[in-house]
């Protein structure tokens, strides 16, 4: 017997019936998903998450079964979230919610273009949504170091100021980064900081904003912004730093974009590759 589904969307949910469902939703994920209702809040804003425009399937006896969640910026939505709970999993129930879900957004009028992000250790959601019409467009990849970076014989001098500097060169121009290392994502960061590299001749040839965990002596690399000099030596140099007065033993850079210029400088000094995913998009 065919199993009948309803639909509502994220307007109708309290929200900590939103972080429920995601918690549910999301077990024995290949990520740990599981927010509590302050990770949540923070999530939404940045993210550009609408919960008009996001879906909840639950059979008609009223069980939650899944949900596809939106962000909106502009005509460009983005699957912040998608996930079944996992006795409805391997029974079609992902393409009915996806299904739903790509009609919510093409009815609403709003939405020109679907973009999602795939693990690369998740080939059977990467085939479903080609099923559903979603193409590849590139592939983003997180890259890691592990141990101390070692100092450099360096002429330069780093400056370090707390919070991002919002006049930081940017190369979104260049450069298609994944949804929630675009700039808007980067600029509204707690707890980060600017670190900028001066050559001898007093020029900014380097800046990276970072964040540190000192609880995991772990420095993520929210962003970075290169002049046509920009080394790898460079890096090194701001790397050591952190490694040596912070106690920074891991490096994390979050999905870097394959054709950005960073890949080369960063695998020169030593990162590699920790995971990486697809990034997928559809036009309505």
């Amino acid at each position: 017997m065919s199993v009948t589904y309803t639909y509502t969307s994220g307007l109708d949910h309290t929200l900590r019936q939103l972080v429920e469902f995601n918690n549910v939703a999301f077990q024995g994920y290949l990520k740990d998903m599981t927010l509590s209702p302050e990770v949540f809040e923070l999530f939404l804003v940045p993210q550009h998450v609408v919960h008009g425009l996001s879906v909840y399937m639950h059979t008609s006896d009223g069980e939650f079964v899944g949900l596809s969640r939106t962000g909106l910026r502009g005509t460009r939505a983005w699957v912040a979230g998608v996930a079944v709970v996992p006795e409805f999993r391997g029974k079609g129930t992902g393409k009915k919610l996806m299904a739903e879900y790509l009609r919510v957004l093409k009815e609403s009028g709003r939405v020109k273009t679907v973009t999602l992000e795939v693990l690369k250790e998740n080939p059977i959601a990467k085939r479903l949504y080609e099923s559903l019409g979603f193409k590849e467009t590139s592939t983003v990849h997180k890259l890691q170091f592990d141990g101390k970076m070692d100092a450099t014989d360096s002429d330069g001098t780093l400056n370090i100021t707390k919070g991002v500097d919002i006049t930081l060169p940017w190369l979104q121009h260049e450069i298609d980064y994944m949804w929630s290392r675009e700039w808007c994502c980067v600029s509204i960061k707690d707890n980060a900081q600017t670190v900028r590299y001066v050559n001898k001749d007093g020029e900014i040839v380097t800046s990276v904003i970072v964040y540190h965990d000192e609880s995991k002596n772990t420095l993520s690399v929210l962003a970075c912004a290169f002049s046509k000099n920009t080394s790898a030596k460079d890096l090194q140099t701001i790397f050591a730093h952190y490694c040596d007065q912070k106690a920074v033993t891991r490096i994390i850079v979050p999905y870097e974009p394959v054709d950005s210029p960073a890949m080369s400088l960063f695998e020169e000094i030593g990162f590699f590759e920790d995971d990486m995913e697809y990034i997928m998009q559809l036009e309505l």
